[in-house]
């Protein structure tokens, strides 16, 4: 994901600073130095993927408003099926591009509500895995980018 240079420090400041909150305060909650957090808001370094969704869950946003790709600060809701999940699936599946296994899950809605946490994460991580699988092989066949129909 790209960040805006311009716009990613702004946000996280302005969030920051709205809420009343130091450099450290921040920094506890994503699990970095305040120094790592004073370089994000002066452009001299960006975090990473998983620092960004922390961040976004922390301040009540989404990661497309922190990084500029979106100006609603307003983040879009979890389908009822992801909300129900524990927090580190529902991380895993958003980090890794699992809107691409809705469908799947839709399907299988009812089964989720009796499986046991260990079930759903062993289900999780397989999706997962077979996306990464499929879309490594469609871009080894030059098929385009992952998930179109190029």
């Amino acid at each position: 994901m790209e960040i805006s240079s311009a716009v990613f420090p702004e946000r996280l400041k302005l969030l920051r600073l709205t809420r009343k909150l130091s450099q450290a305060d921040v920094a506890r909650v994503v699990g970095v130095t305040p120094a790592s957090v004073s370089a994000w808001e002066n452009r001299r370094q960006e975090p990473d993927m998983e620092k960004l969704v922390k961040l976004a869950r922390f301040f009540g946003t989404s990661v497309d408003y922190l990084t500029g790709a979106s100006n609603n600060p307003r983040p879009a809701a979890l389908p009822e099926w992801l909300a129900k999940l524990p927090e580190d699936l529902q991380f895993r599946i958003s980090v890794e591009g699992g809107e691409a296994l809705i469908p799947l899950f839709r399907a299988s809605v009812r089964a989720l509500d009796e499986m046991s946490p260990e079930a759903l994460r062993t289900l999780i991580d397989s999706l997962i895995e077979s996306k990464r699988i499929h879309d490594e092989y469609v871009r080894r066949r030059g098929g385009g980018e992952p998930g179109t129909n190029a």
